[in-house]
Parts: structure tokens; sequence; C-alpha cells
């Protein structure tokens, strides 16, 4: 091999590289924007969301809570908006709503969860599986007006 064969050579093995170094990088790029547009949300959703006006928190507390929509577990209560949603929580178990609550509302773990009720976090995850399929099941019967 001849010294210019031989720098042709490292001279291709360095493009190859590079181009594999700048595939890579556009991949790596389009998989940023992909994750960005999944959590972006869209300008017509904001438009017709329901956007409540700034009030006085004793306004709040005097207000009249409509048993219907208000979720109540582990000695807490949530206020929930949709009226569907709170219809078919109220077809679960209280052992449900209070898992649903813990693991949605308060951000426990399922770690924490099962140790709260002595089973392993794989159950408190089949558990919330299981309640959510309901829930869905639930929320299919009763479609949106």
């Amino acid at each position: 091999m001849t010294e210019t064969e031989y720098q042709m050579a490292v001279q291709r093995t360095h493009d190859a590289y590079c181009k594999t170094v700048i595939r890579h990088a556009a991949i790596t790029a389009i998989r940023r924007l992909q994750r960005k547009w999944e959590r972006e949300i869209s300008l017509e959703y904001l438009m017709y969301e329901k956007h409540f006006p700034i009030t006085d928190w004793r306004d709040f507390v005097t207000a009249e809570l409509d048993e219907e929509r208000l979720l109540t577990a582990c000695g807490l209560s949530v206020m929930l908006d949709n009226e569907e949603l709170a219809n078919a929580l109220s077809h679960l178990s209280q052992e449900e709503r209070e898992k649903i609550f813990l693991y949605y509302f308060l951000r426990q773990t399922q770690t924490q969860i099962g140790q709260h009720y002595g089973v392993s976090d794989s159950a408190i995850g089949r558990h919330l599986h299981r309640a959510l399929r309901q829930l869905h099941e639930e929320m299919q019967v009763y479609p949106r007006e």
C-alpha cells in the first residue's frame, strides 16, 4: 500500500465516522423534537379550556360543594371539575378510590402505597391498572354530551 492509498483509506474511514456521528446527532435532535411536541399543549385546547377567575380563599371555603364531584379518600377531599370522572369514580370501591387518590393526587409511589396496604408494589400496579380499566369502561357508559 502506497502513501497516497493509505491517506485515502484513512480519509474514507474518517468520512464514514463523521457521517455516523452526524446521523446519530440528527436522530437525537429528531427524538428531542418529538418529545417536545408530545408535551406541548395546543392553542385550540387552551382557548376552549375552562378558566377560573382568581378569587379570595374565603369564597372557596364558604362555597357549597357538590357532593357528587367531591372525592374523599384517606381523610382528604378533592373537588373534581369533570363530572364524568366523578361519576365513574363513584362506582369504584373505597379501597380502589384510595389507591387512585394516593397515586395520582398525592403522588405516592407504588412501593409506598404497597407498604401502606401490606402488598407488593407490583400488586398495587395491577390494582391501579384494573381500576383505571374499570374507570375507562364506566366513562364509556356515560358518553359525553
